[in-house]
């Protein structure tokens, strides 16, 4: 699992400090899953309110790619970690699901948190269940909210989610260019996507989920 701190926030003592986290990628059957976090002071949140923030799904990829921008320019907490393939793979192989992985990946983001009080997460099962998980990694002094639909109701997590989806998207391109490939979303509901998985498990496994169900289809 990887973790990239992408931006740090500063003059973090002047305030309590807010956190969203979300994930891109989760039902994918090529490419990574990326969770991130964004993090701002709680005097920045009318900047962040001024930004049409909103679940990413919600948005399509110009307007992404410009909310993006604008909160990268905020004095904010921004990591990330990307979960490839493989490791999604070799965790389900072993019998451990991903939102027991996605549990991880939070607990390794808020491992990294120096300054944060709150944080928002939007949780991919029941709100019991996923706390249940992440207790199971992270027992640090952020006060955790785990919410089902954060990303549509907490503008926090939908920064986030903005973020691991324009990122995620970003992956997809980078493995579109490499294998020269129009394989569209990397989702198996996206008939571009299933039409060019033979030729991935044949030529490039590694950007391949093979634990996913759909592969049993072809």
């Amino acid at each position: 699992m990887q973790i990239i701190r992408l931006k740090k926030i500063s003059n973090s003592n002047e305030s309590k400090v807010i956190l969203g986290i979300d994930e891109a990628g989760r039902g994918a059957v090529i490419g990574p899953l990326i969770m991130a976090c964004f993090g701002i002071r709680a005097i920045d949140l009318p900047t962040l309110l001024k930004i049409p923030v909103k679940d990413s799904k919600e948005l399509n990829p110009l307007q992404r790619s410009r909310i993006f921008r604008s909160l990268f320019k905020m004095n904010a907490e921004i990591i990330i970690t990307k979960i490839l393939p493989k490791e999604i793979d070799k965790n389900i192989k072993k019998g451990v699901n991903l939102n027991i992985l996605e549990a991880k990946a939070v607990s390794s983001i808020l491992g990294e948190i120096k300054k944060g009080d709150y944080a928002y997460i939007d949780s991919p099962s029941t709100t019991k269940s996923f706390r249940k998980y992440i207790n199971q990694f992270y027992n640090g002094r952020i006060r955790l909210f785990i919410e089902n639909r954060a990303d549509k109701t907490r503008p926090i997590v939908s920064a986030a989610s903005i973020i691991a989806k324009v990122i995620r998207d970003n992956e997809i391109k980078r493995i579109s260019k490499i294998t020269n490939l129009n394989f569209g979303s990397g989702y198996p509901s996206d008939p571009k996507t299933y039409m060019y998985l033979s030729t991935f498990i044949k030529e490039y496994p590694e950007f391949i989920r093979k634990s996913w169900k759909t592969l049993n289809k072809l």
